[in-house]
């Protein structure tokens, strides 16, 4: 009987180590994001609008992993099917980028304690750069 607890145990362990171990990776990806989007920050200071496009894509695509992760270790479904508080406003380039880093402010940290709003701000600050690129985008025509 004291061996089947063990077992017992072992697999509980084991799953606990490979959940964190996720948690790692996802903390990994949002903490990359952030990186990223600060040197995005700095690139809109220097008013160099064509890496920017680039950094900004690599920001969605570290979120874009982020929010996969937290949907598969935890079993979040996208129930995000609009994010009407991102929609344009008018708002300028500087202004959603400063919202996004916002947004994404301390998601890694809550991962464990509360992986559906980590999930909505991930999924929300992905919305908040591709406004992002879009308003980019509209300024480089």
């Amino acid at each position: 009987m004291r061996a089947g607890k063990e077992t017992g145990e072992q697999g509980m362990n084991a799953a606990l180590n490979a959940r964190s171990e996720r948690n790692l990776k996802t903390m990994a990806a949002i903490n990359e994001a952030s990186k990223l989007l600060d040197e995005a920050i700095e690139l809109l200071t220097e008013k160099n609008l064509e890496d920017l496009d680039l950094k900004l894509w690599k920001v969605a695509a570290e979120l874009e992993y982020a929010s996969f992760l937290l949907s598969v270790n935890h079993g979040l479904t996208n129930y995000l099917k609009n994010l009407s508080d991102v929609n344009s406003n008018g708002e300028g380039l500087d202004y959603v980028i400063a919202k996004t880093q916002e947004t994404l402010e301390n998601a890694a940290m809550i991962i464990r304690s509360n992986p559906k709003e980590a999930y909505f701000r991930v999924k929300k600050a992905t919305a908040l750069v591709r406004r992002a690129q879009s308003i980019l985008r509209k300024t480089n025509r």
